[in-house]
């Protein structure tokens, strides 16, 4: 019993603070024209397509068309050959008519954290926007603060409560995550070599 208190307790606190942090958000940065977009698969195990990688692609080329942002640095995860989200959504974004030279992929965003501190180590970024569904922002935004960047978020649309019914429950265990993270100062899993945007 008492190991349900704690745990119960664990998910409130860990949900509470990425919330608290939420609402502290910078104001727009002037000179930034960079963007992270966060990955996640195009097509679901149905065989349809993944209406959160829809939206994020559909913002991120809005805030090009709108000249907001010059600059993409798409991160996921590539864990083999078959499955690569950065390619994925750097194809929907050529396709869209963003030039392939504004578009820079992150092979190692393996979780979220990892996608916001290599935009720092590898990408030399430590002032961009963020762009992903509002939950995922929120949690992102967490990590980055936390880790001294100045990230901004920008919400994609959001998809019906219905389209994936264990959301909620999933995006609370990865908050509980994302604050254990940050305080045993997690790394990112692969390091590499600087690339600069420009």
């Amino acid at each position: 019993m008492l190991i349900l208190v704690f745990g119960v307790f664990t998910v409130f606190f860990c949900n509470k603070i990425i919330e608290e942090n939420a609402k502290i958000y910078p104001l727009g940065f002037k000179n930034t024209k960079v963007a992270l977009v966060l990955g996640t698969a195009k097509i679901l195990e149905n065989g349809k397509v993944n209406l959160f990688f829809k939206y994020r692609i559909q913002k991120a080329v809005e805030l090009y068309d709108s000249g907001k942002i010059k600059f993409f640095v798409v991160s996921g995860d590539n864990g083999s050959k078959e499955y690569d989200e950065p390619r994925l959504m750097k194809n929907e974004l050529i396709k869209a008519g963003i030039p392939a030279t504004r578009i820079f992929c992150d092979y190692a965003g393996f979780s979220t954290i990892d996608s916001v501190l290599r935009m720092k180590l590898i990408f030399q970024q430590t002032t961009f926007y963020i762009i992903s569904q509002k939950f995922h922002v929120d949690r992102a935004l967490y990590i980055a603060q936390r880790n001294g960047l100045k990230a901004k978020g920008i919400f994609a649309n959001d998809v019906p409560d219905c389209y994936s019914p264990y959301l909620k429950y999933r995006e609370q265990l990865a908050r509980v995550k994302a604050v254990f993270e940050v305080l045993t100062s997690k790394s990112p899993y692969y390091a590499g070599k600087p690339i600069k945007i420009n």
